[in-house]
């Protein structure tokens, strides 16, 4: 059986998160027998390079403009539909739609991308699906967090998808209740992250996987901390937030008496940008010593290294994952509504979403006691983690073991996760940090439907402009044609002859 898998991988700015679902879900599939992949990519050979024993092919790349996403979508969707003249030869479609023949079925790995924040890879998981769909290929939606931003046709094109798919996939209990929403017939499924057991998975490695840059201390806190989205480097918000991060690990340096090792999730290989650039804008901030401050790994050696740590500090979600695999306590800092559904829904699964702060928690200094109870609590929290692990890798493996079944168009049935045992915050922090999420939550959630909202109405706006210049070409080439010049010519006469 050949099984295409669509991620969102190749990427100029290497993402270890995507990449890990990606890994995870080639090797899943190996492990059930199905060793002929071919993974959808934005740069083969990039692709072929970092992954061992697959085929690889140019994925559908999609505007970012919503008017042009929503249109060129409209057209693919024409053109399976039987009009071919809706798109010229040349258009990528072509050459997607042959892969996708080449398979016998489509899985999309798991991911963050299916709303309007990252609409253009909505609306190409939607195209991929709707083909393999055309051409009779059972599609499957891996660990996927749908939403919670579904703004306009962002709505209707999510629900289609969910109608044409076998199996979805939901990675959060909010993201099962929004799918049953969209649409109550869908066969979803609670489920854990794709890449929930790739840290410590024994598995193949690409013979060019690199060493991690210098030695690392035997025992360590892994840091990784974004820039909040839209927040600009050097920008006044973007300097108050690195002060605040600077001093919490400055704190977290003093109560755990580790070395900090700053492991970059997001970045582009050798620019030193991205989450590079905001860790040493972080350590500059704290003392300017260098610290451990690593490069972009690979995912495997990110995922390792996080899984091993003795602590995890972070604001993105994959470091989450990992620590859950290795046992390894948390607390994450939520920098935004969205980030907070993915990292309370990630350790909500193993009874851990107290320690899930909102941002506004890193700068009151709320952050801190929580840290303080989660070091004193160490040993006993990664026991509680361990009791639930034997529980949650039945239930991921026995996941997969529907995802193939539904790959191959067979009969499923699929279950919610078990219930954990909650280990919940017992000192005062808590009560402060539920009471700043109460609003700050919903004001983040409230600005990034505006943000969505602004990128429509901007799409608008160039689309009535771009028609107006439409119009405007259209009445200066009939000003110019000759048949005006005659009409012009015919009326000239008439009014003279009026005029007599």
């Amino acid at each position: 059986m050949r099984v295409a898998v669509l991620g969102d991988i190749g990427q100029p700015v290497y993402h270890v998160g995507d990449e890990a679902m990606a890994h995870a879900a080639v090797e899943e599939l190996r492990s059930r027998g199905i060793d002929d992949v071919l993974l959808f990519t934005r740069d083969v050979e990039d692709t072929h390079a970092r992954y061992s024993r697959v085929d690889a092919a140019p994925t559908l790349q999609f505007p970012w403009p919503p008017n042009d996403r929503r249109d060129y979508l409209r057209r693919i969707r024409a053109v399976l539909n039987g009009d071919d003249f809706e798109l010229p030869p040349t258009d990528q479609v072509w050459e997607f739609v042959e892969a996708i023949k080449s398979c016998d079925a489509l899985l999309i790995a798991g991911g963050g991308n299916m709303n309007s924040i990252y609409g253009w890879l909505l609306y190409e998981r939607a195209a991929a699906i709707s083909i393999a769909r055309a051409l009779g290929k059972p599609v499957v939606l891996g660990g996927q967090t749908l939403g919670p931003a579904l703004h306009g046709d962002d709505r209707a094109t999510a629900t289609q998808m969910l109608g044409e798919a076998s199996l979805i996939g939901g990675r959060e209990a909010s993201t099962v209740q929004l799918a049953n929403d969209l649409d109550s017939s869908a066969t979803v499924g609670e489920c854990l992250d794709d890449a929930a057991f790739f840290a410590t998975r024994a598995s193949e490695k690409p013979a060019e996987e690199p060493e991690p840059a210098g030695e690392l201390p035997q025992h360590y806190a892994a840091v990784t901390f974004a820039a909040p989205s839209g927040c600009v480097r050097n920008s006044t918000a973007y300097e108050n937030y690195v002060r605040s991060v600077a001093t919490f690990l400055t704190h977290a340096e003093q109560i755990t008496e580790l070395p900090l090792v700053f492991l970059p999730h997001m970045s582009t290989p050798g620019a030193n940008d991205g989450d590079e650039a905001t860790h040493r804008d972080i350590v500059t901030a704290m003392d300017g010593d260098q610290k451990y401050l690593m490069p972009i790994q690979s995912a495997r050696r990110t995922a390792e290294i996080t899984a091993q740590a003795a602590l995890v500090l972070t604001s993105r979600y994959h470091p989450v994952i990992f620590a859950m695999n290795g046992a390894t306590p948390v607390v994450a800092v939520a920098v935004d509504s969205y980030s907070s559904t993915r990292l309370g829904g990630a350790l909500a699964q193993w009874g851990l979403e107290d320690f899930v702060l909102p941002l506004p928690s890193l700068v009151d200094g709320t952050v801190e006691p929580a840290l303080q109870e989660v070091w004193v609590n160490r040993e006993r929290i990664s026991a509680h983690c361990k009791a639930a692990k034997a529980q949650r890798r039945r239930e991921f493996d026995g996941w997969w073991d529907q995802v193939v079944r539904a790959l191959k168009g067979e009969t499923l049935s699929t279950s919610p996760l078990t219930e954990v045992a909650k280990w919940p915050a017992k000192e005062p922090w808590i009560d402060r940090a539920a009471a700043a999420a109460s609003t700050f939550l919903p004001l983040s959630a409230e600005v990034e439907e505006l943000r969505v909202v602004r990128e429509h109405l901007a799409g608008e706006l160039d689309l009535a402009r771009r028609d107006a210049e439409n119009a405007k070409d259209e009445l200066q080439g009939w000003f110019a044609s000759r048949s005006f010049r005659a009409v012009s010519a015919v009326a000239s006469l008439r009014s003279r002859v009026k005029g007599q």
